[in-house]
């Protein structure tokens, strides 16, 4: 793997250094070949499979939080929009929540997305 830096500031992950070279967008003036694995994790450059597990957990973990705080618990947690809601509705809401609270602990966190409430329940 090879990155690209500007000045300090890494720009570029590669398989290869000619795709660095002849990337028209952005100038480097630094290639540096890596031996380990290299990611972008959500911005930010890993190298080596602990960063980037590290980060990718993260960035799950972050993601599982916002639908559980935007979409999830506002439902749950209002007495008003439950009691409103069919069995069905209720045991949907129920089950997904119970889906992003236990994802990190699932087999292959923190390789798989993080299924909205849509996706998941297809």
């Amino acid at each position: 793997m090879f990155i690209g830096y500007q000045g300090n500031l890494a720009v570029i992950v590669a398989d290869n250094r000619e795709e660095i070279e002849q990337n028209l967008f952005l100038r480097t003036d630094r290639i540096e070949e890596k031996n380990t694995p290299v990611e972008l994790v959500n911005g930010k450059i890993a190298v080596g499979t602990a960063e980037i597990t590290t980060l990718k957990s993260a960035e799950k973990r972050r993601i599982r939080d916002t639908y559980l705080k935007q979409y999830v618990d506002p439902i749950v947690s209002n007495a008003l929009r439950w009691q409103d809601m069919s069995d069905a509705e209720k045991t949907a809401i129920e089950n997904y929540r119970f889906y992003l609270l236990n994802l990190p602990q699932s087999e292959n966190f923190p390789n798989e997305a993080v299924k909205n409430f849509d996706e998941w329940q297809e």
